[in-house]
């Protein structure tokens, strides 16, 4: 499947420049269960990823955290009791730091993601600001203790730090945009900018558009303000929406008003003396539609349709293009 991203570049029958991937994110859940990656396969998906062009991966988390009980960790933690691995869980992250060192592939580290109650909690317009507070502080900790133990030996292939709760365009607004942004986005960029100050912070929030009209001038114009405010307020680098076609929530003719608009935001926070900020798109590669893995003439249309936007195109995720020995954990069988 990587091939056919590589050969695309090559050839363009309206002689336009045809966008590439820079990355690909990986969900370490996916990588491991009755057939887990070892250290071997890491090289081996890096591998392909260097071959065509790519030097990005972002590591989705290191921790999926369901209740204080029961945590998920794919790197054994020193600041709390670990759960029992017997799928190689506990050593997906060094095998893919070591990787990223033999390969020359750029890291950017996910801390921890709690998937039903962050979604709750900005459903309920984060109105119950407990939930950011403590999010910050277990993030911290996560944080503080991967620096620790990884932060010496692999800092020049760390690039920066992934955060992965996922906010949106349509129930981040107004008082909840507030709530978010003092509770857990200045405190936790802080703190890592702190720490890591030479580090960027990179987040991929959820675009959802109407698939058959225009969106309002009023929902443009809150993402506006989310961007700007997200840029301007904190210490995140770096916003690359998911551009939701995967996913079957937009389509490629529907994403031009909101990354007009991201742009608009960028442009405006640089104005302000935001100057390291970039932007970047979350092409998503996956098909909710069946088949799993999107067509690359699909992949290459909704990258077009929003590359004069961005400075990188960084895809979720690696399931869906790169491939492994059969029966492998992480990758679909028609890649």
């Amino acid at each position: 499947m990587l091939s056919s991203i590589v050969s695309a570049s090559n050839t363009n029958k309206n002689s336009e420049k045809t966008p590439l991937l820079s990355g690909l994110f990986f969900a370490p859940e996916l990588c491991t269960g009755g057939n887990s990656w070892n250290a071997d396969d890491w090289v081996t998906a890096f591998g392909q990823m260097k071959e065509a062009g790519m030097d990005i991966a972002v590591l989705q988390y290191a921790v999926q955290y369901y209740s204080d009980t029961y945590k998920v960790h794919y790197y054994e933690p020193k600041f709390e009791e670990i759960e029992a691995d017997n799928t190689d869980k506990h050593n997906q992250i060094p095998y893919a730091l070591e990787a990223a060192k033999k390969v020359g592939i750029k890291v950017y580290l996910g801390l921890h993601i709690a998937e039903s109650p962050w979604f709750s909690a900005m459903s309920a317009g984060f109105s119950d600001t407990s939930f950011l507070k403590s999010s910050y502080n277990y993030s911290k900790s996560v944080a503080e203790d991967i620096w620790k133990q990884f932060g010496s030996k692999y800092d020049k292939q760390i690039e920066g730090w992934y955060l992965p709760f996922e906010y949106n365009n349509s129930e981040v607004l107004g008082p909840a945009e507030d709530r978010l942004i003092e509770n857990f986005y200045i405190p936790m960029t802080s703190y890592l900018k702190k720490s890591t100050p030479n580090k960027k912070i990179l987040v991929s929030p959820l675009v959802y558009a109407p698939l058959t009209s225009k969106p309002s001038k009023d929902l443009v114009d809150n993402w506006y303000k989310l961007s700007y405010d997200i840029w301007t307020k904190t210490n995140v680098d770096i916003i690359a929406p998911q551009d939701g076609c995967g996913w079957e929530s937009t389509v490629k003719d529907t994403l031009d008003p909101w990354y007009d608009a991201l742009d608009r935001a960028y442009k405006a926070a640089k104005n302000v003396g935001k100057t390291n900020i970039e932007a970047w798109n979350n092409p998503e590669c996956y098909n909710m539609n069946g088949t799993s893995t999107m067509t690359m003439k699909r992949l290459i249309a909704n990258m077009s349709a929003v590359d004069r936007y961005v400075s990188k195109h960084v895809s979720f995720s690696a399931a869906s293009l790169l491939f492994l020995a059969k029966d492998k954990n992480g990758v679909n069988e028609n890649n």
